[in-house]
């Protein structure tokens, strides 16, 4: 798990060729505060490399640059 500046935590932080994605995983964002919860460490986060929010919503709560996709369009690839 990455850690931003504010001392929250990211669930993965994934580097290739020195560019890096940030991703968060939720099973669900049963309201405001479970979604400020789970999209504040990644909005943060200073850089500017791609960040994702990950749930079994179909609900896009995609915000501020991060994007939110449906664990199975993640899965299966669709995540651009």
């Amino acid at each position: 798990m990455g850690r931003n500046p504010d001392n929250t935590e990211v669930d993965f932080v994934c580097e290739k060729s020195g560019k890096y994605k940030y991703i968060q995983v939720s099973y669900r964002l049963s309201g405001e505060k479970t979604l400020k919860r789970e999209i504040n460490p990644l909005l943060s986060i200073p850089d500017k490399y791609e960040s994702m929010l990950i749930t079994t919503e179909n609900h896009d709560f995609s915000k501020d640059g991060v994007k939110h996709l449906n664990i199975i369009d993640f899965l299966c690839g669709n995540d651009v």
